[in-house]
C-alpha cells in the first residue's frame, strides 16, 4: 500500500486536502445556530457539503492506496486543455461575487437562472438546452431552499 501512495502522491496529497477541508467545514457548521421547531438550519448544507469533502477525499486517497488511478494521457492533458480546465474553475469561482452583486438587485431566481446559463454556455452546452435548463432549475432551487427549507432568498423586483 504504500508504495502505491507513493506511486500516486498527488492523488493521495489531493484526498488528504479534500478530506481536511470536508471536516473543517462539517466543524465550522456545527457552530452555526439551530432553527426553533426542529426545522433544518443554516449549518444543514454546510454539513451536507463537508461530508461529501471527506467521502470524497477518502476515495481519492482509497485510489491511490490501491494503485486504482486512470492513467494521465500526455497528448489528452495538453497546453490548451490545461488553460481550459482553469478558465472552467475560474468561471464557476467568478460566479459567487457575480451573485452576491447581483442578487441584491435580480433576486435570487433571476440571477441563479443568468448565471447557470452563463456557466453551461461556458462550458459547452447548446443555447437549446441551457436556456431551458437555467429556466427550470433556478425556480425549482429556489422552492427548495426557500419554502421546503425556509432559507431566506434575495426577492426581485417582481417579487420572487
Amino acid at each position: 500500500m504504500r508504495n502505491q501512495l507513493a506511486r500516486h502522491p498527488r492523488e493521495a496529497v489531493a484526498g488528504l486536502i479534500t478530506l481536511a477541508l470536508g471536516a473543517a467545514l462539517v466543524q465550522y457548521a456545527r457552530g452555526l445556530p439551530e432553527m426553533p421547531g426542529g426545522y433544518p438550519g443554516p449549518g444543514l448544507f454546510p454539513t451536507i457539503v463537508g461530508v461529501l469533502f471527506c467521502v470524497f477525499g477518502l476515495g481519492l486517497i482509497v485510489q491511490a492506496a490501491t494503485g486504482r488511478v486512470a492513467p494521465m494521457d500526455a497528448e489528452a492533458v495538453d497546453h490548451g486543455e490545461r488553460w481550459r480546465s482553469i478558465a472552467n474553475v475560474v468561471v464557476i469561482v467568478a460566479a459567487v461575487p457575480v451573485y452576491v452583486v447581483l442578487s441584491g438587485y435580480l433576486g435570487f431566481v433571476m440571477t441563479m437562472a443568468l448565471i447557470a446559463f452563463g456557466i453551461m454556455v461556458h462550458l459547452g452546452v447548446r443555447l437549446v438546452l441551457a436556456l431551458p435548463i437555467a429556466a427550470l432549475v433556478a425556480p425549482a432551487v429556489s422552492y427548495v431552499f426557500g419554502t421546503v427549507l425556509r432559507v431566506p432568498l434575495p426577492r426581485g423586483p417582481f417579487g420572487w
